[in-house]
């Protein structure tokens, strides 16, 4: 499994997760439970999604659609 998303905390990578699943790609979050071990420090790079190699282009290309949609969506109700 490859790293296809940093998120910086769980709730968003369990919707890139669900964003993955939902187009039957094989994918799991990593380090999600790291974060309450740090305390009030701030913790970066622990919560990951991981995806196969194979779906790794596909992942990407969801993930950025949904990234870029986050963008149009802002801008809209400006």
């Amino acid at each position: 499994m490859i790293k296809v998303y940093e998120a910086p905390h769980g709730a968003q990578a369990k919707l890139i997760l669900d964003l993955l699943t939902q187009a039957d790609l094989d994918a799991r979050i990593d380090g999600e439970y790291l974060q309450g071990g740090i305390g009030s420090l701030q913790a970066s790079g622990l919560v990951k999604v991981m995806i196969k190699e194979s779906d790794y282009d596909q992942g990407r290309k969801i993930i950025k659609d949904w990234e870029n949609q986050e963008i149009e969506d802002e801008i809209n109700t400006d």
